[in-house]
């Protein structure tokens, strides 16, 4: 039934054009493409109503108009074509295809291919489009307007200047390229700028009041823990813990490994890898720097969101817009810093974090094969005393001034860094959201004004896009007399 079979050509090609971004950006942008589109849409309503036609026995007029709904947020007349036939209808899907591949650098077999079409796939791909299609289109456009304008106006010159070419008595024959491509330049001098790039337009749903304190208290968390984490560090490095208990230890590979007190000092004699007793003080600085916590990455780590937090949200903003938004990447790589860095303190709290260091220093129980002739079957074995000596050095490193600065620190500073990074996190969370339907008035609105000024005439881009607040950040002030905006405004005053 042929019927049936041009309503699925009619289906493959809609599809395709809701699937591609570049092509569904054109709807947006393209107000002759979507009345295009639209006509299609009827084009299958109409199969359906005047011709019981279907594809695999299911219509799919409504999810396709539901599909442009999604895209350009905003709802169009689908009817059945009145007093139309078949063949008007092949010939409408003939233009639908050719206009694609004329003005869209498509492919034939592209736009018609043959794909799996159901609702609920439909119905994923007429998301939004992205906002870098969208300005593509939207250049496209630009530049055939352009392009069209040009011809136009050296159609128009070649008329008016044609009978005089080559005439007179020594005149040179007129060249009105350069009249052409002057008025040009003017024209598109006084082309409109979009109103995303005006820096009055402010794009989002909401604009919360407390916003630019909110970034300068959320800033200033960010940058306490950040301090407050590398002077952790800087103590857990460089503060010294006076110990008096003594230890000897046995050299191996190149590191020590605590065997006792003294008590057995004796049976080491004549061994020269043995050595001791001295005072353990020397060793601790090495086994506390040594924990993950205090290393030097995640001493250092917090500089990172203190450097991005503080120039996102405390440096100078250009307009006025830019202190009620934020960048969600750079906030976003700082609450994970920022987190990582806090919560890794949790091992300094823990209350075996210090045995756990000292014991791991000594000889293991069931002692260490090292490979030493001299000592019986080459296996080191712990001395009688090294489990009390471990605990004295424990009990030291514990009641120290110095260690117990480093906890009272690390709780102090890991809960300013889980505050900052809650704050940081709901900063993310009330930050103004992308407002679609603005997004989509203002590419109308400019595609209105860029036609108007195609054709000589003026349009005024809708005055409600743009925000009151921002009125000062009128883009052309940069260009004009500021002295003379004051003035004006002091008028305003004045009356």
């Amino acid at each position: 039934m042929k019927e049936n079979k041009l309503y699925t050509y009619i289906a493959y090609a809609l599809y395709n054009t809701f699937k591609d971004d570049n092509i569904k950006a054109q709807i947006i942008v393209n107000s002759e493409f979507k009345a295009l589109v639209i006509k299609q849409i009827c084009s299958l309503l109409t199969l359906e109503k005047e011709f019981d036609a279907s594809f695999n026995d299911e219509k799919y007029t409504v999810a396709f108009a539901q599909a442009l709904a999604n895209v350009t947020n905003e709802s169009a007349t689908i009817e059945k074509i009145d007093g139309t036939t078949f063949n008007q209808l092949d010939e409408d899907y003939v233009e639908y295809i050719k206009y694609i591949c004329d003005n869209f650098k498509v492919k034939k077999d592209y736009i018609t291919q043959e794909n799996v079409v159901t609702i609920d796939a439909i119905d994923k791909i007429a998301d939004f489009v992205d906002e870098k299609a969208i300005d593509n289109a939207r250049d496209q456009m630009n530049k055939k307007a352009a392009k069209g304008l040009e011809k136009e106006q050296q159609q128009d010159s070649a008329q008016s200047t044609g009978p005089m070419m080559g005439t007179g008595m020594g005149m040179n024959a007129f060249d009105p390229s350069k009249l052409d491509m002057g008025q040009m330049m003017q024209q598109m001098a006084n082309m409109p700028i979009h109103p995303r790039l005006d820096p009055r337009f402010y794009p989002y749903r909401t604009k919360p009041k407390f916003m630019p304190l909110f970034k300068k208290i959320v800033a200033g968390l960010v940058i306490l823990a950040a301090v407050g984490l590398i002077i952790l560090w800087l103590l857990g490095s460089f503060l010294g813990i006076i110990i008096d208990t003594n230890v000897i230890v046995y050299k191996w590979n190149g590191s020590v490994i605590i065997v006792g007190g003294g008590a057995d000092a004796g049976i080491h004699v004549g061994n020269n890898n043995f050595v001791g007793p001295f005072p353990f003080s020397s060793k601790l600085k090495l086994a506390l720097t040594g924990a993950g916590s205090m290393s030097l990455f995640s001493g250092l780590l917090p500089i990172i969101p203190a450097i991005f937090m503080g120039y996102e949200l405390l440096g100078a903003k250009r307009f006025k817009r830019d202190n009620y938004t934020v960048k969600m990447l750079t906030v976003g790589i700082s609450v994970i810093i920022l987190l990582y860095s806090s919560l890794s303190l949790i091992s300094i709290l823990l209350h075996n974090y210090v045995s756990n260091i000292v014991n791991g220093l000594g000889v293991p129980k069931s002692g260490i094969n090292v490979g030493d002739s001299s000592l019986f079957g080459g296996i080191l074995t712990p001395d009688s005393d090294l489990q009390q000596t471990l605990n004295n050095i424990i009990n030291e490193i514990n009641n120290s001034s110095s260690y117990k600065l480093i906890y009272a620190f690390s709780i102090i500073f890991m809960i300013v860094g889980l505050v900052a990074s809650i704050a940081t996190i709901a900063l993310m969370i009330v930050a103004p959201k992308l407002d679609r339907n603005k997004l989509v008035r203002a590419n109308e609105e400019y595609q209105k004004a860029v036609n108007a000024a195609m054709h000589g005439k003026k349009y005024i881009i809708d005055p409600s896009l743009f925000d009151e607040e921002f009125r000062e950040d009128n883009p052309f002030n940069s260009f004009g007399n500021k002295d003379e905006n004051k003035n004006n405004n002091q008028d305003d005053e004045d009356n």
